[in-house]
């Protein structure tokens, strides 16, 4: 089904555009922040960041990528962030 709801992760919601081929171009805005296209996994690991640890995901193009990342940006105060192996995204 397209644009269904799939559940949440810690209650940030999870959402499918329900086929592989199709791409819709729906950017998804939490409070003031662009977190992406909405579907996308690079999208929903930039929000769980962003609602979960206030920590703000530079632009990447693909959430696999954050793995490599040396740091990333509170985003309350704006200042850098070093990432600590996987640490920081522990619940």
């Amino acid at each position: 089904m397209l644009r269904s709801l799939v559940g949440s992760e810690m209650c940030i919601r999870d959402s499918s555009n329900g086929h592989d081929s199709h791409f819709e171009a729906e950017r998804n805005i939490d409070g003031r922040i662009m977190t992406g296209y909405r579907w996308q996994c690079v999208e929903f690991s930039r929000r769980w960041l962003l609602e979960r640890k206030g920590l703000l995901l530079p632009d990447i193009p693909t959430a696999a990528m954050m793995f490599d990342m040396k740091h990333v940006e509170c985003a309350e105060s704006a200042t850098e962030v070093a990432i600590v192996s996987l640490s920081l995204i522990h619940i």
